[in-house]
């Protein structure tokens, strides 16, 4: 048995009454042989860009249990429910979990690459091997004379 996650955008007319639609989607979930380990409501959210004519939704993350060949099944059945305007079913990592300041040093660690880098081409060039360095020298002497 897999862990997966899901994440199901309702449509966001449903916010008067979300409890019906959350439990049908979940009756999908289970209806395919699913254990529902967790479940995250980050409530009525405006969309990146419109979906189905709709520029908010109500966001649902569920992390479930199932065999990986009733995946389908379980995107089929969201597919079909007219209440879901957008789903996504991932595979779960336990230990996924980000930390604050991630892209922060993942760009520290890429300047300092960057730094290292260009620092030893430098080093390269204002020494005599470079041919750029040849090149300048040649010049300046045949100026001289």
């Amino acid at each position: 048995m897999g862990t997966y996650e899901v994440a199901v955008v309702l449509h966001p007319d449903l916010e008067i009454d979300p409890e019906a639609p959350k439990s049908r989607v979940e009756e999908s979930l289970s209806g395919a042989g699913a254990t529902i380990k967790s479940r995250d409501e980050w409530g009525k959210r405006k969309l990146a860009y419109p979906i189905a004519g709709q520029t908010f939704g109500i966001y649902i993350f569920y992390v479930i249990q199932v065999e990986g060949d009733r995946v389908a099944d379980i995107k089929q059945a969201l597919q079909l429910n007219e209440e879901v305007i957008r789903h996504m079913v991932v595979t779960h990592e336990a230990n996924a979990q980000p930390r604050a300041g991630d892209d922060q040093e993942d760009a520290e660690e890429n300047s300092k690459k960057d730094s290292k880098e260009n620092s030893q081409e430098n080093s390269q060039e204002n020494s005599g091997d470079s041919p750029a360095y040849e090149q300048t020298t040649e010049n300046d002497t045949s100026r001289k004379s």
